[in-house]
């Protein structure tokens, strides 16, 4: 059983018995060791493609144990990132090729990323901190800067669209993959 960690940034993880990752992990692609409940920003063509910039997720550290895991060679934690903001996620192994970036171990380091007057934009405007806390994931994530009142409020915008648009790519997984692989965009005046 794990220990409750003596500090953010000890890595503690969750046991489980490999064979749960069978079917999942690709052993041909390295994985990345992040430290559990870590938010990171990573490459999925999906997001990109379709405007959203980086993935943005909360990562769940893994350690696959037993006698499977040296049959399928998953050695050492397997970091999965369900996406922030989305009610539904596909739980993304992350891999190097990803780019994973880690972002911040908590929501308030997060909206610290923000600058004090799209903060106090936010605020005045009733957002809730987890969504302030994508705003600062999203900024930080897609190299963006909010300086102006202007560019506050367009970037407070695209930010509210960004878990609409992650809830429809990650509960549409057959469309997401079939428009992956015809290189197809989702248009969202019709979908959303």
């Amino acid at each position: 059983m794990n220990k409750p960690a003596k500090n953010l940034f000890e890595k503690v993880s969750i046991p489980v018995e490999a064979a749960s990752f069978m079917s999942a992990v690709n052993p041909s692609r390295r994985r990345v060791d992040l430290d559990n409940f870590a938010f990171v920003a990573f490459d999925l063509p999906e997001y990109s493609r379709n405007g959203l910039g980086k993935a943005i997720g909360r990562v769940v550290r893994y350690m696959p144990h037993g006698r499977v895991s040296e049959l399928l060679k998953i050695q050492g934690a397997v970091c999965i990132a369900a996406i922030f903001g989305s009610d539904t996620t596909r739980e993304h192994i992350l891999y190097q090729d990803m780019n994973p970036k880690l972002l911040a171990l908590s929501q308030q380091a997060l909206i610290e990323f923000l600058p004090a007057s799209a903060q106090r934009y936010l605020s005045a405007n009733g957002w809730a901190l987890d969504m302030q806390a994508l705003a600062g994931a999203y900024l930080v994530a897609n190299g963006l800067t909010v300086d102006r009142d202007e560019d506050i409020e367009g970037f407070a915008a695209k930010v509210l669209q960004y878990p609409l648009q992650a809830h429809y790519l990650e509960s549409n997984p057959l469309r997401t993959l079939l428009d992956n692989e015809t290189g197809c965009v989702v248009d969202w005046k019709k979908v959303l």
